[in-house]
């Protein structure tokens, strides 16, 4: 083979490799992705000051996601999800006296989260960490019915009522991975577990977290 040959073979193999590249970088370099998520809860034990207790039964949850890709690796935006879940209780009203409770309460948490995707190409690994807020509505009723009204633009004024419930909001965390795959550049599905950590006011048994395992379908535009 002559060099002139050799050089031209160079050339087109460099341009394959070059549109390879750039196919890769496509996927996910400079775009904005949006997910549709199914989670699963995992049930935990907790233990609060004056000796109350709680056990959260495995649950599933719904999500949605917003995000940026900075470039092929990184990834930051954020998310809210939320799941209703089922739980046993003991009430402790003082030293010697105790009631249970069992009943469903409404979760929600808004995350803003950093994805670095180890590699550039269609399927590649993720590891994630974030820091956001868990809201938890019990759904035990704090008072009695409130009337509330408001102005509808197409209805005028609309009155309703509500119980109040007790609620409460706490600093979260996460922290986990799994795999992603880009079917191409419109839409990708992204299937891994995290763990996430909630700093319940009052809890005094060391919380360990709970898994968060997550199916995520999502759109590139």
């Amino acid at each position: 083979m002559t060099p002139s040959a050799v050089r031209i073979l160079m050339l087109v193999a460099g341009v394959f490799l070059c549109e390879s590249a750039l196919a890769q970088n496509a996927y996910r370099d400079k775009r904005w992705e949006f997910t549709l998520q199914m989670l699963g809860l995992e049930g935990k034990d907790y233990a609060f000051e004056g000796g109350s207790s709680a056990s959260t039964k495995n649950s599933v949850g719904f999500g949605f996601a917003a995000s940026y890709n900075v470039n092929p690796h990184v990834n930051l935006g954020g998310e809210i999800y939320w799941a209703n879940v089922d739980y046993d209780a003991t009430i402790r009203s003082d030293a010697i006296s105790s009631y249970s409770s069992r009943g469903s309460m409404d979760i929600w948490s808004f995350m803003l989260n950093a994805t670095w995707n180890i590699l550039a190409g269609p399927v590649t690994p993720y590891l994630q960490g974030g820091i956001g807020s868990t809201t938890v509505d019990s759904n035990i009723a704090t008072g009695p019915p409130v009337n509330g009204c408001w102005y509808y633009p197409y209805y005028g004024y609309v009155c309703s009522s509500y119980v109040p419930t007790a609620t409460s909001t706490s600093f979260a965390y996460n922290a986990g991975g799994g795999i992603r795959w880009d079917f191409n550049r419109e839409a990708f599905m992204k299937f891994g577990v995290h763990r996430q950590w909630v700093d319940f006011d009052g809890a005094t048994s060391s919380y360990s977290g709970l898994n968060v395992w997550r199916l995520e379908i999502g759109f590139k535009n």
